[in-house]
């Protein structure tokens, strides 16, 4: 998926543009602006391998999907632990 891809993708399943989205992670008004523009990228990213499955038919192996990604990054040392923690408590859009 490329840039121009993603952004369509999130503006079509998640409503957002991709400099609102980027601006929320950034620097979103409050740590759960911040999570749920954090979980859309996240869920669109790991939607790339099965578009229709995951972004039509099933949505809740998308929600599993994107909550392991972000409990990942946060092992890693690549997201902050409480904000991973919000990510896999935003709920499902």
């Amino acid at each position: 998926m490329g840039i121009r891809a993603s952004g369509q993708g999130l503006r079509v399943w998640f409503g957002v543009t991709p400099s609102k989205a980027m601006a929320d992670i950034r620097a979103g008004k409050t740590p759960a602006v911040r999570a749920r523009a954090l979980k859309h990228v996240l869920a669109l990213l790991c939607a790339v391998r099965a578009p229709s499955r995951y972004l039509g038919e099933d949505r809740d192996a998308l929600e599993r999907r994107a909550d392991l990604y972000a409990a990942l990054l946060a092992r890693e040392g690549i997201l902050d632990g409480e904000l991973s923690d919000l990510v896999r408590h935003v709920l499902p859009t």
